[in-house]
């Protein structure tokens, strides 16, 4: 099966960039010139599928491309996939929704939608979901696409939580189809010098009221730290294929 692990579409109808996961708050702007956070919990999901299962997966990032709805709908196209994956934000939900109910409407693709807006209103989004998944979702959206009976599959809405994984058996996240060196603009205000976004923990301990992460998408506790090794070797590989 094809599996298309996609991040959000970059521009919306009204001309607005998307800032999106892992963002705090996801926001946009009229400056199409905006960097792009790197979706890192999209990348391992990525990533584990394609150690963990015999399926074609490719990664696509429509806020990273600047794509919008037409754009990103013929790009992914061109995959044809079979399951689509989603992180999607409750600013980003409209353009999302759009453009998952395109490629069912093409290919038949069964959608499975997981992030913030999903874990929050799982029930709105069930009603053009094949598959709703709550809170962190890389094990759970693997045991789908594994095969294993829905009823068992924790972390999918509506059965009971998942808690959280082991960030020590992840694997490096996506950098195949597409480069984490593309996501920062030198020169841009936030992005000043060129950069590579890496993660040593997963989770925090607080719920400040502005946040999703420790609101909505982490039970508590819910901070975890890799193991500096495992750390130092993600840096390590990514100086060797990153020279410059």
């Amino acid at each position: 099966m094809k599996v298309a692990v996609c991040n959000s579409v970059g521009i919306d109808a009204d001309g607005y960039a998307m800032i999106h996961s892992p963002s705090r708050w996801t926001n946009s702007t009229k400056d199409l010139n905006i960097f792009t956070y790197y979706p890192w919990e999209l990348a391992y999901c990525s990533s584990i599928l394609k150690r963990d299962t015999d399926h074609e997966v490719r990664f696509f990032d429509g806020c990273l491309d600047k794509l919008d709805h037409d754009a990103f709908v013929e790009k992914v196209s061109d995959f044809s996939p079979d399951y689509l994956i989603m992180d999607c934000a409750t600013r980003t939900i409209n353009a999302d929704s759009r453009f998952a109910k395109e490629l069912k409407k093409r290919f038949g693709t069964k959608f499975i939608i997981c992030g913030p807006h999903a874990t929050t209103f799982p029930e709105e989004v069930s009603k053009y979901s094949d598959y709703v998944v709550l809170r962190e979702y890389e094990m759970t959206i693997l045991e789908i696409l594994q095969g294993k009976d829905p009823n068992d599959i924790l972390g999918l809405y509506p059965n009971a939580l998942r808690s959280p994984l082991d960030v020590n058996k992840l694997p490096l996240p996506e950098d195949d189809d597409v480069s984490r060196l593309a996501y920062g603009i030198p020169g841009e205000p936030s992005s000043e010098y060129l950069e590579i976004q890496a993660y040593a923990s997963r989770g925090c301990p607080l719920s400040c009221s502005f946040c999703v992460c420790g609101n909505i998408s982490y039970a508590h506790p819910n901070w975890r730290s890799r193991d500096p090794q495992n750390v130092v070797y993600e840096l390590q590989t990514l100086r060797e294929k990153y020279p410059q």
